[in-house]
């Protein structure tokens, strides 16, 4: 492994970038809404110094979340950078920038807490082309580690990476190889000691369950030790784009999946990827919406749903201000403002323009605390 020392604070690098990640193949008012008895959901638009960025990696950790990497205006650059967010009572803040060693979108990152490190897992670089490789950036000192190749990035784009908190051990699943359109699903387990990642056997027994390979999933952590891969994107055949409308639940004591009962459910979504998501684990609520049902990226969506995780019921949200909203893809979520669901910027409109307006979702005063 190869390491070298960058400095904390950057200038971002111009990168030409070509295709999206599917690529061929007033303060005070925010808060009187959250505690004035509001029965629906809705979103109140804010100002931001986050960047406005599309395709970025987002990983969560104890004290805030890191942005890593993404498209900036519509066609590029693709940007290196690591940026600290950190949310309070009645704003997002951007906090400081850290570098990577390659300007990338589109993979996937999750924090190592106990050795303050952001581990980088493929996407895509400026070219449109697969990056193969993995990084590990110091959170304290801003060093960065090159991993070189690693197996979860034989399928780079669109991983979904998780960490269980009851373990504090981290996962990479699927993600796309644009060689060949491949689709893995495999699961990797992380060594942060040796620096390393190894096959969970998902079917030891020969009775496992194995979900079907994706990219651009949502992963919400349900509690302590179970965690949700949703939706995506895979194949139905040769040159035939599936958008999985299966979720699966994965137990980080017995390193098993199983699918996610939605039976009693008389509707449900479409398959999407990339939606905005959240989950609020007092009630079993999970928010779900936004994204793009285009294999190419080329077509947003704009419906909101939740899911009762335990009745596994979905409904379709009336979500006021939603025509501010319009459809939206390759948005992210990060922890929002006190008593909200969760903030939303960058992102692509309908017309495949980046969006530069940030949203924080407010949820009924019933569900005002604890989204994550």
């Amino acid at each position: 492994m190869m390491r070298r020392t960058l400095p904390t604070a950057v200038t971002m690098t111009a990168v030409f970038w070509v295709g999206a990640c599917a690529g061929g193949v007033d303060d005070e008012d925010e808060d009187d809404d959250v505690d004035d008895g509001r029965a629906t959901y809705g979103w109140v638009a804010v100002d931001s110094a986050v960047s406005a960025v599309w395709g970025a990696i987002v990983a969560e950790s104890d004290d805030g979340a890191f942005l890593v990497g993404g498209v900036a205006n519509d066609l590029g650059p693709v940007l290196p950078t690591v940026e600290r967010i950190v949310p309070r009572d009645d704003d997002v803040v951007s906090g400081d920038f850290l570098t990577m060693g390659e300007a990338r979108y589109c993979g996937c990152a999750f924090v190592d807490e106990a050795r303050r490190e952001l581990v980088v897992i493929g996407g895509r670089d400026g070219a449109f082309r697969d990056i193969n490789t993995a990084e590990i950036v110091d959170l304290d000192d801003g060093s960065v580690t090159d991993l070189g190749a690693v197996a979860p990035a034989e399928t780079p784009v669109g991983c979904q990476a998780f960490v269980v908190p009851s373990t504090q051990q981290a996962y990479v699943f699927s993600g796309l190889s644009s060689q060949g359109a491949r689709f893995g699903d495999t699961l990797y387990r992380y060594d942060g000691d040796a620096r390393t990642f190894s096959v969970v056997d998902l079917d030891a027994d020969g009775g496992g369950v194995v979900p079907a390979g994706r990219y651009d999933g949502t992963v919400a952590v349900l509690d302590e030790n179970r965690v949700l891969v949703f939706g995506g994107m895979g194949l139905a055949g040769p040159g035939r784009a599936l958008f999985h409308q299966d979720g699966f639940i994965f137990d980080g004591q017995t390193e098993t999946f199983s699918p996610l009962d939605v039976s009693a459910s008389t509707t449900k979504p479409l398959g999407r990827r990339y939606a905005f998501s959240a989950f609020h684990p007092d009630s079993g609520t999970l928010v779900y919406g936004l994204g793009s049902d285009s294999a190419q990226g080329q077509t947003m969506m704009a419906d909101m749903w939740s899911l009762d995780v335990t009745s596994g019921v979905w409904t379709e949200l009336v979500v006021d201000n939603s025509d501010a909203i319009a459809a939206r893809g390759f948005a992210f979520r990060l922890t929002g403002t006190a008593g909200s669901v969760g903030f939303l910027s960058g992102g692509m409109d309908a017309e495949s323009r980046l969006v530069t307006q940030s949203f924080v979702l407010l949820p009924p005063a019933s569900l005002a605390d604890g989204w994550r």
